[in-house]
């Protein structure tokens, strides 16, 4: 993938108020598929080629943010997530560490075990959680 993946937007509540926060995803090949995997956020995105999964994944997160903050559950979700919340806002959100996710997550387990990838960092604007 040539471009690095960005992602930002306006959820439901109309906030456009974000704290960016930088992730690591990992590409992948599946029954002919690529696939893109963030395991902080536990989403991911497929298509026949990498724009198409980045598409879908870029979809799947804005369904996510979309869905948990019209929720009022996205810092509950976060927080289930292994992320750390804190009130400073200088470091406000803090996702969990890769050997965290390698220990609680047995999807992410597998593809680390089992998958050929590559791991990139992507900027992702996350809702500001009040």
């Amino acid at each position: 993938m040539s471009k690095k993946l960005q992602f930002q937007g306006q959820w439901g509540n109309g906030l456009n108020t974000t704290i960016q926060c930088k992730l690591p995803i990992i590409i992948f090949e599946e029954e002919g598929n690529t696939i893109i995997y963030c395991p902080p956020l536990d989403l991911s995105g497929y298509g026949q080629n990498e724009d198409e999964a980045k598409r879908s994944w870029e979809s799947a997160l804005e369904i996510y943010f979309d869905y948990t903050v019209k929720k009022g559950s996205l810092a509950n979700d976060l927080k289930k997530l292994g992320w750390q919340i804190k009130k400073s806002i200088r470091k406000r959100l803090t996702p969990p560490p890769m050997s965290l996710l390698l220990e609680t997550n047995q999807e992410f387990r597998d593809i680390f075990d089992n998958h050929e990838y590559r791991q990139q960092h992507t900027t992702v604007g996350i809702p500001a959680i009040a």
